[in-house]
């Protein structure tokens, strides 16, 4: 299983770009899903806490592909989620909103998180909280203006978005300042899964990554 500290997360985003969420996902699908990802070059997954059996998928999924991917919990809203998340061996949280006790308890148990903030003095209360990368959440209704515009005055934020990120609009979001994307529905497309396009699915993942890296 890859493991990761707070300090080195950033630059694994920075050189993977994309973190994949993964949300409600058949468990009969798993093994493919995530096969397809990793062949995709995706490197780091999030399975979402309110997801049906979601600490068993991450236990599922580090055992299948620990050695190929950086599995993590995503939808972490309380210190039970992330419990739970880290005992199932999740390598990091995401969070959609600023909770200083999720925070606190990650910490402790040296497992990074990447916090959803939204304005700037929710930004520097996450990075004073230890937190070296944060999800800009949610990205479409904010846009990337409002990226360069924070980064303006607080240029050494790293800042992951999240939320309406497409396959159209991920390089923009790059472009304006942001170390990563967070795409959900966008990449793990429910129809490729649907119809078990497995080769689509990571080509799409592929096709992705070589336009933003």
């Amino acid at each position: 299983m890859m493991k990761i500290d707070s300090d080195s997360i950033a630059g694994l985003i920075r050189e993977c770009r994309i973190i994949a969420i993964v949300r409600n996902l058949p468990a009969a699908q798993l093994a493919p899903v995530f096969e397809a990802l990793a062949n995709g070059c995706i490197r780091l997954i999030e399975v979402t806490m309110n997801s049906t059996g979601a600490a068993d998928q991450i236990k599922q999924a580090n055992r299948l592909f620990g050695d190929r991917m950086l599995i993590g919990a995503g939808t972490v809203t309380s210190c039970e989620r992330a419990s739970a998340a880290i005992d199932a061996g999740a390598c990091f949280l995401v969070t959609p909103n600023l909770d200083l006790a999720v925070l606190k308890l990650a910490r402790s148990r040296k497992c990074p998180v990447i916090p959803g903030v939204m304005t700037p003095t929710e930004m520097m209360q996450a990075r004073q909280a230890g937190a070296t990368v944060l999800k800009l959440f949610p990205a479409s209704h904010l846009g990337t203006a409002y990226v360069r515009d924070i980064l303006s005055p607080l240029d050494d934020l790293q800042l992951v978005a999240v939320g309406g990120v497409t396959a159209a609009n991920a390089g923009d979001w790059i472009a304006a300042g942001c170390i990563g994307v967070g795409m959900g529905s966008s990449l793990v497309d429910s129809s490729l899964i649907k119809n078990l396009d497995y080769s689509g699915l990571q080509e799409l993942a592929a096709g992705l990554l070589r336009r933003l890296t």
